[in-house]
């Protein structure tokens, strides 16, 4: 496996090469079956919000498109799961404000696998398929203007492409 963001895959001593350098994290390999994100948004007064759960799409560990559609069977379970783990967090930080949280779903399980305390492209999908975007949430729970009530336009999906240097 290549580099990816500073990221590689290493399956053997053999993948361990004299051209590292610099500090390196060494993480064991988690199998997962696919990938899950949501945003939530906790105000002043400790009230949270969440967005719906959106499903990513990865080619070789780069994000190719996700999805945000209540009808999936597993939506429900997972949304309950997400915002339970990152309601505890934000409440338990005293958090105000945006934060996302990326997760691999292995079988019934959510493992978090990325916290972000901000905007985040897990995020970026709310600007046209919510009625309020991460960005608005993100000044009302700061400003500590009132809670909105989320509206989505589900189903919605969007992409992300990159551009490749050869």
């Amino acid at each position: 496996m290549g580099v990816v963001n500073g990221l590689s895959a290493m399956k053997t001593k053999a993948d361990i090469t004299d051209d590292l350098f610099g500090e390196v994290i060494a993480e064991k390999f988690i199998p997962f079956d696919y990938e899950v994100s949501i945003v939530g948004a906790r105000f002043k007064m400790a009230k949270s919000v969440f967005i719906p759960l959106r499903i990513t799409c990865n080619k070789n560990g780069i994000l190719r498109y996700s999805v945000v559609d209540s009808t999936f069977p597993q939506q429900s379970a997972q949304q309950k799961q997400a915002e339970t783990m990152l309601g505890k967090i934000m409440d338990k930080l005293g958090y105000v404000g945006v934060m996302a949280m990326e997760c691999f779903v292995v079988g019934d399980k959510l493992l978090i696998n990325e916290l972000a305390p901000r905007v985040h492209n897990s995020g970026h999908w709310t600007q046209l398929g919510c009625a309020i975007s991460q960005f608005e949430l993100h000044l009302r729970a700061l400003l500590d203007l009132p809670t909105p009530e989320l509206q989505t336009f589900s189903p919605s999906c969007n992409g992300k492409f990159n551009r490749h240097k050869p």
